[in-house]
């Protein structure tokens, strides 16, 4: 048999009509995956390998140091805050402590401190009843004002008579006793009180007497009969040393309190029986530290004895009785001698 060049070669199907064999399907006639194509995504996704164990173990090793890292730092900016703010804190304190300082020392009168006042006939005052009505001591005042004519200056009374012009005044027939409470009182001070007693005293011509110690307690709203503690007759005048938490009313620039209650005499006249003078020990002792200080406490003993006796505060910085202390302006002026020396003119009462 001869080979043909141009046909297939012998053995390779040539011959066979329906063509050479296909390879055989693992799978049979029944493969599930037949109809299914490849996803091409998983083939890729399939190429990507798992991190080995060793690697796992450095990663996590790395990211706790990182955490620790990061905690470490948050740690330190919270410490550096703390001190700033501890810092902000003390220096905040300082200014206080430094602010409180300069407030307590600069807590005391200055030549513009005002000089408030109880006065006359005011409501803190009461009689708290009367004694049995008492003659005076003598028919003649006991005393002369250093000039019966002095006049001028500027002057106003706390209160004066019914329908009249003529101020309430002190019987000038009996004494003027006065008590003192010394118990917060200021070294130094008991000179400074007798000295401006004996003033008033000159310039108005009463009789003021200091006649001894007391234990009785400050008080802007005190009785002017008090049988148990000084018998059947009208209270002692009350100079005391005080302070702000004992009697309120001297808080602030307030430094002394002063004024008299009246009550009627036998003829009807409105006459004063009682006082009180009301100093503050802690700003008098703040005083009595500068320069002229001791002057200064001896103006408000005066200023607060004129009070007392019955003048009012004026609008006229030339004199004592303006209502704030002046460092030009020391003792009784022209218009408070002048209104103390009517305070001393009274009428004498029989029955009081």
């Amino acid at each position: 048999m001869t080979v043909d060049d141009e046909g297939p070669p012998h053995g390779d199907g040539a011959d066979d009509p329906a063509g050479p064999s296909e390879p055989a399907d693992p799978f049979g006639p029944d493969d599930p995956f037949d109809s299914h194509p490849f996803d091409e995504a998983w083939v890729a996704g399939a190429l990507h390998h798992e991190p080995s164990a060793r690697f796992r173990e450095a990663q996590a090793g790395w990211d706790r140091a990182e955490v620790e890292r990061e905690e470490q730092e948050a740690r330190a900016w919270r410490q550096r805050r703390r001190r700033r703010r501890r810092g902000r804190a003390l220096i905040l304190l300082s200014l206080l402590l430094f602010s409180a300082a300069v407030a307590i020392a600069d807590r005391r009168p200055t030549e513009t401190t005002t000089w408030a006042t109880t006065s006359g006939d005011t409501t803190s005052l009461v009689l708290g009843g009367r004694p049995t009505a008492a003659p005076a001591s003598s028919s003649e005042p006991l005393g002369a004002p250093a000039d019966p004519d002095a006049s001028g200056g500027t002057y106003a009374f706390t209160a004066t008579q019914p329908g009249s012009d003529q101020p309430v005044t002190y019987d000038p027939c009996r004494p003027v006793e006065i008590v003192i409470n010394d118990r917060e009182a200021p070294p130094g001070t008991r000179a400074i009180v007798d000295r401006a007693v004996a003033r008033a005293a000159t310039v108005s011509g009463l009789q003021l007497t200091i006649t001894g110690s007391t234990d009785e307690p400050a008080s802007a709203r005190r009785s002017a009969y008090q049988p148990k503690r000084y018998g059947d007759r009208w209270a002692p005048v009350l100079l005391a040393w005080t302070d702000p938490g004992e009697v309120p009313d001297l808080g602030g620039d307030v430094v002394g309190l002063g004024g008299s209650v009246s009550s009627p005499a036998d003829d009807g006249r409105p006459t004063y029986v009682s006082g009180i003078v009301l100093l503050d020990a802690p700003d008098a002792t703040t005083i009595l530290r500068r320069d002229g200080g001791a002057q200064q406490v001896e103006d408000i003993v005066l200023h607060e004895l004129g009070h007392l006796l019955g003048l009012d505060h004026v609008g006229s910085e030339d004199e004592l009785m303006f209502p704030a202390g002046r460092k030009d302006v020391h003792g009784y002026q022209r218009g408070d001698r002048a209104g103390l020396t009517r305070l001393g003119q009274g009428t004498c009462v029989s029955l009081l």
